[in-house]
């Protein structure tokens, strides 16, 4: 039996725009530090139309135009980073990725947003952005020593479709790309896929219904990984495509689904982390007021290496939920359970082994005045390994951001985060162990120069610190960035 030890997740606080009614401008913010989750990016299509999104609770409030956008976009971007870079419990994540579309099309209809009013080709509906962002960045490769400087330049665009194919199914494609430019280190230039991008299609049953989706992103981000240093790039492509359905007999909610993820590196560097994977996922819930139900859900993820450098394995997870809106301004939503990994031998080479351990989310939501908003986040997981001969990494994430809208057009968003992280490794026959800490500070000033026009400063640094030799490093980096909607 492994021991388990205590690890952390994800990157700190997120990148928001406050006051961004740009849709380009508003997934650039978050998707510069990490990539977009689904939920985030379809509540930005109801924020590109209205001038205003709901807060992730669903409630619209009586807030100012510039700052119910600025909070919908924060807490899109907040959800996103969760959904990339936790993939702790695999079915588990995928199953939640999913339960935040239906939060922002249900924000879609708490905020009245009058679909006639966008625009449409033919009878789709449609919302196209793009944004261009300079930065600088003093430490492109992670390293403690060595560190490489540079100036990079990004050019991109996103785009969302909503089609109601008949009055009971819709069809909905979320898509957006862009492309990386080093000055000085050209050998780092790049494309980028939003990992939110997504082909959903929703059919409307009687006390329930059947969704079938392919989500898909290629990222070579590394800051968003917290168990990676020394590398300028993490080229991975993930695509999961899967079905779902929802019965909801009275208070009750159920809910079962399946999926097949694929994830592979197109760079020989990471070819062993090349993989299939099963996700399973099932839960059962009872409403006790609109925002508000409690149940319990259980995953199964079984994954297959294609080369045998890491350890084929099959987890599972199990515990209880609850989402609970307090009141109109402070919601509250908690989950947790023990997890249990089995790794099977490799061809010989080493014995099947087991881990147990657990997983455990609490975030809290508030708005203290009108103007100003604040959220508290502990995340406590176990994903697949990243590094070679690394089955398996947990992280605990700790994090705090607040939003404040200054004025109509202008907001500010700061935010701070711990990761503490431990990583076991096989290296020459012996386990070592690494236990890493990141610490990370944000600071981001929102400008809306026009419904159409916006502009985000931010500034950000890493800190992070291991008990190997060699795996430290210091980051910061300042960007600009504009954005334009159609």
């Amino acid at each position: 039996m492994l021991n388990s030890q205590s690890n952390l997740h994800r990157h700190v606080a997120q990148v928001c725009k406050p006051a961004s009614d740009c849709l380009a401008g508003a997934v650039a913010c978050c998707a510069e530090l990490s990539p977009i989750s689904k939920s985030a990016r379809h509540g930005l299509f109801q924020l590109m139309h209205r001038g205003g999104g709901a807060p992730s609770n669903g409630q619209a409030g009586g807030l100012p135009y510039v700052f119910r956008t600025s909070r919908g976009v924060f807490a899109a971007c907040a959800l996103l980073v969760a959904a990339r870079d936790a993939e702790a419990q695999e079915a588990l994540r995928s199953a939640l990725s999913l339960d935040r579309i239906a939060q922002a099309r249900q924000n879609t209809v708490a905020t009245d947003l009058d679909a006639t009013a966008a625009p449409h080709i033919g009878p789709v509906q449609a919302a196209l952005g793009f944004y261009v962002s300079e930065q600088y960045n003093d430490n492109i490769n992670y390293a403690q020593t060595g560190a490489l400087a540079d100036e990079i330049s990004e050019v991109g665009c996103n785009s969302m479709f909503t089609w109601p194919a008949t009055p009971q199914s819709s069809l909905y494609l979320n898509a957006g790309g862009s492309y990386v430019k080093y000055l000085n280190h050209s050998e780092y230039d790049r494309l980028e896929l939003a990992p939110d991008s997504v082909l959903n299609w929703d059919v409307g049953l009687e006390d329930g219904s059947l969704s079938f989706f392919d989500q898909f992103s290629y990222s070579q981000q590394v800051v968003s990984q917290p168990s990676i240093t020394g590398m300028a790039s993490f080229p991975r492509f993930n695509n999961t495509l899967g079905t779902r359905g929802t019965w909801t007999p009275g208070k009750w909610v159920l809910s079962a689904g399946y999926s097949h993820n694929n994830f592979f590196s197109d760079s020989t560097t990471y070819q062993y982390l090349n993989r299939a994977s099963e996700y399973i996922f099932t839960r059962v819930a009872r409403r006790f007021a609109e925002n508000t139900q409690a149940g319990l859900e259980a995953s199964v993820s079984l994954t297959r290496y294609d080369l045998a450098l890491q350890t084929d394995n099959t987890s599972y997870s199990g515990g209880g939920f609850v989402e609970w809106q307090v009141t109109k301004n402070l919601s509250l939503t908690a989950r947790g359970g023990p997890t249990f990994y089995i790794f099977e031998s490799s061809n010989g080479s080493t014995s099947a082994s087991t881990l147990s351990s657990y997983y455990l989310t609490v975030e809290v939501s508030h708005n203290l005045t009108d103007f100003i908003s604040h959220k508290v986040l502990v995340d406590r997981n176990v994903q697949l390994g990243n590094n070679l001969g690394s089955d398996y990494l947990q992280e605990l994430n700790l994090e705090y951001s607040i939003t404040w809208q200054l004025t109509q057009s202008l907001g500010v968003n700061t935010g701070v985060s711990y990761v503490n992280g431990s990583q076991p490794w096989l290296f020459r026959s012996q386990v070592l162990s690494e236990q890493y800490d990141q610490l990370r500070g944000s600071l981001n000033l929102g400008w809306r120069a026009t419904k159409k026009i916006d502009a985000t400063l931010s500034f950000y640094c890493w800190d992070r610190q291991s008990n190997m030799d060699g795996r430290n490093y210091v980051n910061n980096a300042l960007t600009l960035r504009l954005g334009y909607r159609f």
